[in-house]
């Protein structure tokens, strides 16, 4: 898979992706102190809106190739200047995380403070999300009331 190609569909997210949620929705990223808007690739989508966060025993794998961001904005509502990406890569890519490709970037593709790929600098990612969403490919879905 190509790092540098997923970023540059994350950062197109309007244009290249498809919009999940409703409404902005809270976000954990911030310490809690956000909301965010979920774009994904057409695969991702139709398997994200099958997710019920509220089932604990659901199981789901994304396909090679989704790509999910989330579009990071305050708490009320203001874009901020930060995505976060999921890529799902080859078998063995990463085990430990699922084989996704981690990232938090700017709104121009600009890596933040090294937090992107495989490695030690995306472990907290990959264990925040292992808590929740350990059984659907350390994705993380919405209610239906709040989906597209």
């Amino acid at each position: 898979e190509d790092p540098e190609a997923v970023l540059a569909t994350s950062v197109a997210f309007a244009s290249e992706l498809e919009r999940l949620d409703i409404d902005l929705v809270p976000s954990q990223h911030l310490d809690g102190m956000s909301t965010a808007a979920i774009w994904a690739t057409p695969e991702a989508a139709e398997l994200f809106r099958t997710l019920d966060p509220t089932d604990i025993y659901q199981e789901a794998t994304f396909p090679r190739g989704s790509i999910l961001v989330k579009d990071v904005h305050d708490i009320d509502g203001m874009p901020l200047d930060v995505l976060t990406v999921l890529a799902k890569f080859e078998p063995g890519y990463y085990p430990a995380g699922k084989d996704w490709y981690f990232a938090a970037i700017k709104r121009d593709g600009t890596i933040i403070d090294n937090t992107a790929g495989n490695g030690p600098e995306v472990k907290f990612c990959v264990d925040c999300h292992s808590m929740i969403g350990s059984n659907t490919d350390l994705v993380i879905g919405l209610p239906a009331d709040q989906l597209r």
